[in-house]
């Protein structure tokens, strides 16, 4: 007879249910809706008991109860009832490491189906996940997630004395523990139409973003509705976006519309982080022939025009349908799901590079000073006051200088590009003072020591090819 297995903090949540079955009611008396969570094959208790905001203590003691009794313990409510942090100042609720919309200018191309994958996906990586189901009159979201209980109402708990709470919608949770906001949960029936227009949508967005009391989030990704109108200009000027997602269709209808979505992105200089094909092909399942339903793939040709990476080239798959009519996406078996997480982690962590160097290159220029003397220099160019070939050569060594002072400071260690250039400062003095003086002298109408400045550029040029 094999040994019992271990309940600890550690334990897997699958292992634990198909080992001890009454260990599936127990966990659904604290809201772990367990059973069919594709989530649980990877997730430990402690794992699952963080994501819904739970103590972990109560959950041991319970199972451990169970397993020696037989039934399944009384729960406490408080053991029960998620632990909300208390909300912060407007517009600033909670700290998302991620905010990506998920957007087509197409409609009907699979972008809440994909919004659903990325999300499962990521939790499946042990990644805090919410959604932000923007589109408002064609919500879906919720019954892919077999969501229909309309969202709960709580007074802000910062409203000073004297003055009126505001109430604040707290946010739905799957069960893999994705945070959800949408309209379709702000009434009881799913099929009630939101007959609104354009700029109370806005309003609706910006509530959903500000109004929520969202927990703090790896991840919140957006549901863009189709088009290229009030919507997503909300979504896209007024919110914090760190990266994109375009969603695409072989139909070359189709992809002439999503081209129109990837140059409003353009035009707004919001970056576009991946590009998705939804029902690329089909594979029949009796022969493995595959089928090209909608024509040919023009995803990579959209993804050169995004300047972005192809994600993924998602067939139509019966199962995944049935799924997510059935409000049980979470229960999916396709490593899809790990290929679009993955691919947009990579994507973001090598934005948030991008993001990190740039700032690292601005911080060296405005320590050492260098920006200062490329203004002046510049300043005094257009004035006429500096020999163009002078100038050139100075401005040149100057962004050669800059450039190679921030690759060295990027291979420090530090938690932030202020703390890299601290630590490189600290063991480097860089000669930029006679520089300086030039500048200053030339800004008063002082003569400048030309003898100066050329020892001055041959210090530069050398620091710069050192």
């Amino acid at each position: 007879m094999p040994a019992p297995i271990e309940i600890s903090p550690r334990t897997n949540i699958s292992e634990l249910v198909a080992t001890l079955p009454i260990a599936e009611e127990v966990l659904t008396e604290f809201g772990l809706h367990c059973a069919g969570c594709g989530v649980n094959k990877y997730e430990t208790l402690e794992q699952g008991a963080k994501a819904h905001g739970l103590r972990i203590e109560p959950i041991l003691a319970a199972l451990t109860q169970a397993r020696l009794s037989g039934r399944i313990p009384t729960v406490m409510n408080e053991d029960r009832t998620p632990a909300r942090r208390a909300p912060g100042e407007f517009a600033r609720r909670a700290r998302f490491t991620y905010v990506v919309p998920i957007m087509s200018g197409k409609g009907g191309v699979g972008k809440s189906l994909t919004t659903g994958l990325f999300a499962v996906g990521l939790r499946r990586a042990g990644k805090k996940v919410g959604i932000l189901d923007a589109d408002i009159t064609g919500p879906s979201i919720p019954r892919l997630f077999g969501l229909t209980t309309p969202l709960a109402l709580e007074s802000d708990p910062n409203t000073l004395p004297g003055q009126q709470p505001k109430p604040l919608m707290v946010p739905a949770s799957s069960r893999s523990a994705i945070e959800i906001v949408s309209s379709n949960l702000l009434t009881d029936k799913e099929d009630t139409a939101m007959i609104w227009r354009g700029p109370i949508l806005s309003g609706v967005i910006r509530q959903f973003y500000e109004q929520a009391l969202w927990s703090d989030l790896d991840y919140l990704l957006i549901d863009l509705p189709p088009g290229t109108s009030d919507a997503p200009l909300t979504v896209l000027q007024s919110l914090a976006v760190d990266g994109i997602v375009l969603v695409t269709m072989p139909q070359r209808l189709a992809t002439m519309i999503v081209r129109k979505a990837a140059n409003l992105v353009h035009q707004l200089k919001k970056p576009i982080v991946g590009v998705v094909e939804n029902m690329s092909y089909f594979v029949a399942p009796d022969t493995g022939t595959r089928y090209d339903v909608f024509g040919p793939s023009y995803a990579q040709q959209v993804a050169d025009l995004a300047g972005a990476p192809l994600f993924a080239r998602m067939p139509i798959d019966p199962k995944l349908v049935a799924l997510a009519d059935s409000g049980r996406i979470e229960e999916i078996d396709d490593p899809i799901v790990d290929v679009l997480a993955g691919a947009l982690e990579t994507a973001m962590a090598a934005r948030l590079e991008v993001v990190f160097a740039a700032k690292a290159y601005f911080d060296v220029g405005e320590r050492i000073g260098l920006n200062w003397i490329k203004d002046q220099i510049e300043t005094l160019a257009a004035d006429g006051h500096w020999q163009s070939v002078a100038r050139s050569t100075l401005v040149d060594n100057l962004f050669a200088l800059q450039r190679k002072i921030t690759a060295a400071v990027l291979a420090c260690k530090g938690a932030s590009p202020e703390a890299r250039v601290d630590q490189w400062l600290g063991r480097h003095a860089v000669p930029v003072e006679s520089l300086r003086r030039i500048v200053v002298d030339l800004r008063t109408g002082a003569a400048p020591d030309f003898a100066t400045l050329s020892v001055a550029l041959q210090a530069v040029r050398r620091l710069a090819q050192d």
